[in-house]
């Protein structure tokens, strides 16, 4: 599990999802990417900082979203993702029942290799 420090805070993830005007959308840095099991909404800022969102209608008891939740925050220990400046929210994909560690090993090392090359 990655450091209380590292994790979004409510008002970050509001700020991930804001509206931009004109001017900030041809500046912006915000990415979205997708794998068959994720979607990221990245954007670069000076430290990084992670959430993760599992709907109910993916899962519907606390205890499997929790599970994953820990598993994918795991993965992105694993990963590296902690040395990208970014705040990003990794949002789980409808159609994904329990996702086992290795599949979200492997899934979350090709985003880390896009947004590195993106940096």
């Amino acid at each position: 599990m990655i450091p209380k420090s590292h994790r979004l805070t409510r008002s970050e993830v509001d700020s991930l999802f804001a509206p931009q005007s004109p001017l900030e959308k041809s500046t912006s840095t915000r990415q979205i990417l997708h794998t068959p099991s994720f979607f990221i909404v990245a954007e670069h800022r000076e430290i990084f900082k992670a959430g993760v969102a599992i709907p109910k209608k993916i899962l519907r008891r606390a205890v499997d979203r929790n599970a994953l939740r820990r598993s994918i925050f795991d993965a992105l220990q694993e990963v590296g993702f902690l040395s990208l400046p970014y705040l990003m929210l990794v949002s789980v994909k409808k159609g994904t029942s329990l996702l086992t560690k290795k599949e979200a090993l492997t899934e979350l090392s090709e985003l880390y290799t896009k947004l590195h090359r993106s940096k």
